[in-house]
């Protein structure tokens, strides 16, 4: 069976306005959004990764509004390292490439990430980001598995236990191993394994910045087994909580969420209950979804509420909540078919003396600006008014400082996928024939730029909770911290996955538009690249001093391109290519004096490119879908499945013999070599 995997990006019209304070009309900041969608969820070692990427302007989401025609790719190891990195130009409106996974690269994760040189000024975190697996395809004869145990005096251990591929423990074996948890001057370790098959050692503290992994080689006769086991960056859980609106009021009863994580994002689920001063249990607790849950609870004025909590493994925590306060004023928000109701809520006994002015937009697109009266402090707008995706409600005082802020997701319908195949796949080698066709949800024909993967679905089985382009440009690309599975909220419209999105906009704040800043002042440090520039500098070899108006002739190798540029005053110089005259996709340059000082009495250097950071990767521990670790399995055992039976492919043999003299049919064997 085939399955067909489609990437379609959705369009919105937005126009780039905000209203600030006294009817001022200030332009938001242009951005961009980046999506990479590759050929498949996971990868051998010798795979390629190939992959479309889609830029779109991130207010509009079309990619007519996005300025950018070059799109940064790179391929990122666990120890945050760049392994390759590609600049691709634009080509008819979409940019299509591949990275190969060379026969030398190790088992294990890596993340692509993609950006333009303009994106860098909103910062690292506004990448898009994709972890990938890539996995050997050869079995290992060495299996480790790690757990930690805790010393009350001593603090953490970890204790791994190593085994061979059929099991067995590698007891009394001799092992050395590196803990990294700095740069540079890890010391290694000689042991050996206890009875069974393991070794026990204290987590040490680590420098900032490092991922720590345990390097480790074992010895059996001739053979040396060597492994590479990350560890986690802190070892406990911590849990937020997040009243709704932002703050928590006195004598009110209110909505307050929370969510439950180690500090590398891994999902923690915990239950527990919340006590007050006086010990009384107000309310329990439990995660729903990616350890996020919420409940509701009324705190008195001057009370602390504690809540105590329990994760799956039972280690236990206690963790206060935030204080409740008489002073400030909170947001409180629901959704019905129909409608998005908004209340103020204040605490008990305060009366206000005040109005207020509410904002509401959905990715800069003003959707409503009012002034909210103390005598009417709750409204309802019309469910139609709102695009799809995160609405934005801001509450302002009289001093236009945010009292309260609120994020409210709006689904709309889905667009129709019709997909008719003519042929099937049980006819070996034989083409099959597919017809696409995308409506709306009126049944109109849509255009669009799209891109489609066809994989085996015994080999690629794929997680409908995965990120894809509709959650990545609707959903993460605009949330703080991390999204677990932001497909999970678009696989379908239950009660319990809207209950669950709710909840998401309750623990993660908006991060791609400050309304409290003055937008009209921001700076771009990173510029538009429309076109490729290059730069560089001339000097003197006798006095290191650079030579301004210097002239040099650009050309490249089959002179389709000639261009003379002159060196500034600082001995600089850059010239910009479109590539219009030029057709091969690698494109050389040759650069030389256009005047006649002879070469050896000057040299001209090319600037170093500067490239953004590593350091806001997030990786999480994801699981393998259960028919892709069979196809994975069968690639290391070297068997194929036909009508359920194990195929074996047994290793190609040469034989090379001589006829009998007398022309028998016997043959002398003179060698087999495999």
């Amino acid at each position: 069976m085939k399955k067909l995997f489609i990437t379609m990006i959705c369009i919105f019209i937005l126009p780039s306005l905000f209203f600030k304070d006294g009817g001022e009309i200030l332009a938001f900041p242009t951005q961009e959004k980046a999506y990479l969608h590759t050929d498949k969820s996971f990868y051998l070692i010798g795979d390629t990764i190939w992959m479309k990427g889609y830029l779109v302007d991130a207010q509009t989401h079309k990619e007519s509004d996005a300025q950018s025609r070059f799109l940064y790719i790179e391929l990122i190891n666990r120890k945050n390292k760049v392994i390759q990195r590609k600049k691709i130009k634009e080509e008819n409106g979409h940019f299509s490439n591949f990275i190969p996974l060379e026969k030398d690269i190790e088992e294990a994760d890596y993340q692509i990430r993609a950006y333009t040189n303009f994106m860098r000024n909103q910062g690292e975190e506004f990448f898009f980001t994709k972890q990938i697996p890539v996995y050997a395809n050869t079995s290992s004869l060495l299996t480790a598995n790690i757990e930690y145990d805790s010393d009350e005096t001593d603090g953490k251990y970890a204790v791994i236990t190593l085994l061979r591929k059929d099991g067995t423990l590698y007891a009394g074996s001799r092992v050395e191993y590196m803990i990294r948890t700095k740069e540079y001057m890890n010391r290694f370790r000689r042991v050996r394994t206890n009875a069974d098959g393991q070794i026990r050692f204290k987590l040490p503290d680590r420098e900032k910045g490092v991922e720590p992994y345990v390097y480790l080689s074992l010895y059996e006769k001739e053979y040396v087994h060597r492994k590479r086991i990350f560890l986690p960056q802190d070892y406990e859980y911590t849990v937020g909580f997040y009243p709704e609106g932002g703050h928590l009021l006195a004598g009110v009863q209110q909505q307050v969420a929370f969510k439950a994580e180690t500090s590398t994002g891994e999902i923690i689920n915990v239950e527990g209950y919340v006590l007050n001063q006086r010990k009384d249990t107000l309310v329990t607790l439990n995660s729903e979804y990616a350890g996020i849950g919420s409940f509701t609870v009324q705190a008195d004025e001057a009370d602390t509420l504690c809540a105590f909590v329990k994760d799956n493994l039972g280690h236990e925590r206690s963790f206060t909540l935030p204080k409740a306060s008489t002073t400030h004023i909170s947001l409180a928000i629901h959704q019905d078919p129909t409608s998005v109701h908004y209340c103020i809520l204040t605490p008990l006994d305060r009366e206000l003396n005040e109005d207020f002015g509410l904002l509401v937009h959905t990715r800069g697109k003003i959707l409503l600006n009012r002034v909210v009266s103390r005598e009417q402090l709750s409204d309802s707008i019309p469910l139609d008014s709102f695009p799809e995706g995160i609405a934005h409600f801001t509450l302002f005082n009289r001093d236009t400082t945010v009292v309260s802020e609120r994020l409210v997701f709006v689904r709309k319908p889905d667009a129709v996928f019709q997909l008719a195949v003519s042929g099937t796949p049980a006819d070996s080698r034989q083409p099959v024939k597919m017809g696409l066709r995308i409506l709306d949800n009126q049944h109109r024909p849509v255009q669009g730029n799209f891109s489609l993967s066809i994989t085996d679905d015994f080999a690629v089985n794929m997680d409908a909770t995965t990120n894809h382009v509709v959650s990545e440009l609707l959903l993460n690309s605009d949330l703080k911290g991390n999204v677990f599975s932001p497909a999970y909220y678009f696989s379908s419209c239950t009660p319990t996955i809207e209950k669950h999105l709710n909840q998401l906009m309750l623990t993660h704040g908006w991060r791609r538009y400050d309304v409290s800043t003055n937008l009209r002042e921001a700076k771009y440090k990173y510029e538009v690249e429309k076109t490729q520039q290059i730069c560089g500098y001339v000097e003197s070899h006798f006095d290191k001093k650079r030579l301004s108006h210097f002239a040099l002739l650009v050309s490249t190798s089959q002179k389709a391109f000639k261009q003379i540029v002159v060196s500034n005053e600082k001995g600089e110089f850059s010239f910009t290519h479109n590539f219009q005259q030029v057709k091969d996709r690698l494109t050389e340059f040759l650069i030389n004096g256009a005047g006649k000082k002879p070469k050896w009495r000057y040299g001209i250097y090319m600037n170093e490119t500067e490239y953004p950071s590593t350091h806001h990767l997030h990786w999480q521990k994801e699981e393998i879908p259960l028919k892709s670790r069979a196809f994975i399995k069968s690639v290391r055992e070297d068997y194929t499945l036909v009508n359920g039976e194990k195929i074996y492919r047994l290793p190609e043999v040469e034989v090379t013999a001589l006829q009998l003299p007398d022309g028998g049919s016997h043959i002398r064997w003179l060698n087999r070599r495999r």
